[in-house]
């Protein structure tokens, strides 16, 4: 008599465990929906976020008072700019700046304090063309990818081929191509051929006489 008295007890009992758990599983099935969600949303901001920090317009987004007219010149369509004709061919500003955490910090610290280099009359940074703009970094794979000797035949059939470097030595490729800036023909100091064959839109060293090298003329073929 006693077990028949306790077994609709323990039918309830079941009965009430498996509404119990009824209930759990759909509350803990929404928890994982819910994560689930979360953690799709913070991917695809990540991604987004990322992609945009590679665009010339992350830079001046928070930065404003230096960066303004680098990004200018990255959208001008300006041939004697580095900044704009990579910008037509679609490189972005990390291809040459990658992102690296120390510099970063680096650059956002002085950013805040002020405390950068720039040119108080014209309000821009002071040029490092010459530090990103070498043969190192133009000219390795994924870039221009070819060598110096390369270059220099590739440029062979220009009036004056500024890439002979046999009688001066490598010369950094930032010290003609601005990357922000109007490019300057550096040659025509010294040589009368590179003062009359100057790129156009680029500015050009005066030539002067009594630098007159020796250097034969680089004609055509």
């Amino acid at each position: 008599m006693a077990n028949e008295h306790q077994s609709p007890s323990a039918n309830e009992n079941d009965g009430g465990a498996a509404a119990a758990h009824a209930q759990t599983a759909p509350k803990s099935q929404k928890k994982k929906l819910i994560v689930g969600v979360i953690v799709v949303v913070i991917v695809v901001l990540a991604v987004a976020f990322w992609k945009w920090h590679e665009q010339p317009t992350f830079c001046n987004s928070v930065c404003h008072t230096p960066m303004d007219s680098y990004v200018e010149s990255y959208y001008q369509n300006n041939v004697a700019s580095l900044a704009s004709v990579h910008g037509k061919a679609g490189v972005t500003c990390l291809t040459c700046h990658p992102a690296k955490i120390d510099e970063q910090i680096n650059e956002v610290t002085k950013w805040i304090s002020g405390h950068y280099a720039y040119d108080k009359e014209t309000g821009k940074l002071l040029s490092h063309s010459a530090k990103y703009a070498t043969p190192e970094t133009c000219l390795r794979s994924g870039c221009h990818n070819m060598t110096l000797a390369d270059l220099e035949k590739k440029t062979k059939n220009m009036p004056w081929n500024p890439h002979a470097f046999s009688q001066h030595g490598v010369t950094n490729c930032g010290d003609c191509h601005k990357a922000h800036e109007q490019s300057v023909m550096i040659c025509s100091e010294c040589h009368r051929p590179a003062a009359e064959h100057v790129p156009e839109g680029w500015a050009a060293l005066p030539y002067r006489p009594d630098h007159e090298a020796t250097i034969p003329f680089h004609a055509k073929g």
